[in-house]
């Protein structure tokens, strides 16, 4: 029996790749999970079952650790490799998820001889820029884009180093595989896509009416965190030049929600911009299906979010929603696969044109595509990747 620790520098309650990594892994019996995460929540044992312990490590914000991570970032999570080493069990595999995780995981593979895996669902050097203000002024802005050349100088530099001591490399797409190899020289890397299950359980939700619209109103929606590089000012702002019958739907919550909602109240459009918390993930195809439309835009405000590979993308697709994207390199290689939706420049006014366009047109096409899609982009046709992994 294969004995697997798994590094989550996060829950896992919201987490759909690496709650479907696992599952997948305990549908064979002959793997042992033990997952180390932080922010743990009392609940997470109802996600899983099988051969899966959940370790749910206590997370305290220190001075030290607010100093590592605007600094030496890398080195923030080590914490949860002394907690896996003082369990003093062996371990075949240890899977890092994302570079915060990888240092963690490397110490535990020198102390067990477990295969190491890293799974990189994004550059995350690339989105330090992210966890600093956009509007810092004067001598704040300049110990801002210090502190972010040395940071991301550092994790190149680490990330560089400890991939030497990785096993298997996996990523999310092919233009981040690209990057990843040409940065590091790195050679096999695996991709394994975020993509749902084909055979995802729905129950119908009249999302229309829980928002208190028109039936015959035309609904678009967003779901995710809602942070920069997401397109989300872009999207209110171009409801403004909507027509009158198309709603939005805002689902989920993030760090700049505050700033939507001001944003709405500015344009004055209260009654067509609506915003919904985030809902579990079980429950997040069903309102998904309740839309008409989905919307996904990428501002290019670093490297990741440019190569990105948006979940929601494929839930969309998954749900049979045509779907309004910018035109990013993964993205635009869907559409040209499967036209399913309009491909959009990051401008108010374009967005808003392909969105009134859209939702004139006779969608059959789109759907049927949508389905095609989902044939092809299905977590069932990524597992062969897990396969390969642990023979």
């Amino acid at each position: 029996m294969n004995q697997i620790c798994i590094l989550l520098n996060g829950p896992i309650k919201n987490d759909s790749r690496v709650r479907k990594v696992i599952k997948t892994l305990l549908n064979n019996n002959n793997n042992n999970i033990d997952l180390y995460y932080v922010f743990g929540d009392k609940t997470d044992e109802l996600i899983f079952n099988g051969n899966i312990s959940l370790f749910a490590i206590k997370y305290q914000v220190s001075n030290y650790r607010k100093l590592l991570r605007h600094t030496f970032f890398y080195n923030e999570f080590n914490f949860i490799a002394r907690e896996v080493l003082k369990n003093k069990k062996q371990y075949d595999y240890v899977w890092a998820n994302d570079l915060p995780c990888l240092k963690p995981a490397v110490k535990i593979k020198k102390k067990t001889g477990a295969k190491l895996i890293y799974d990189s669902h994004e550059i995350y050097n690339e989105t330090l820029n992210q966890f600093f203000p956009k509007k810092a002024v004067f001598i704040k802005s300049l110990i801002f884009k210090a502190l972010l050349l040395f940071m991301r100088f550092a994790g190149f530099y680490a990330e560089k180093k400890l991939l030497k001591k990785t096993d298997f490399f996996v990523t999310v797409g092919n233009e981040l595989r690209k990057y990843f190899e040409q940065k590091y020289q790195y050679k096999g890397i695996k991709i394994l896509m975020n993509c749902p299950d084909i055979k995802n359980p729905m129950v119908e939700i009249d999302l229309k009416s829980l928002l208190g619209i028109k039936q015959s109103s035309k609904l678009v929606i967003y779901q995710g965190v809602l942070n920069y590089g997401r397109g989300l000012h872009l999207m209110i702002e171009s409801f403004r030049n909507v027509s009158d019958d198309i709603y939005l739907l805002i689902l989920g919550s993030g760090m700049i929600k505050h700033e939507l909602v001001a944003l709405v109240k500015q344009y004055k459009l209260e009654n067509k911009v609506l915003f919904h918390e985030k809902v579990s993930l079980s429950t997040l195809p069903s309102y998904t299906a309740a839309a008409d439309f989905g919307i996904n835009l990428l501002e290019d405000i670093n490297l990741s979010k440019k190569y990105a590979v948006p979940n929601k993308l494929f839930e969309y697709i998954h749900a049979g929603l045509p779907v309004i994207s910018s035109k990013m390199p993964e993205s635009v290689a869907i559409y040209k696969e499967f036209c399913i939706g309009k491909l959009v420049e990051n401008d108010p006014h374009k967005i808003a044109e392909a969105i009134n366009n859209i939702t004139m047109e006779d969608i059959t096409d789109y759907r049927k595509n949508c389905k095609l899609a989902a044939n092809k982009y299905n977590w069932e046709n990524q597992v062969q990747v897990l396969k390969e992994i642990f023979k």
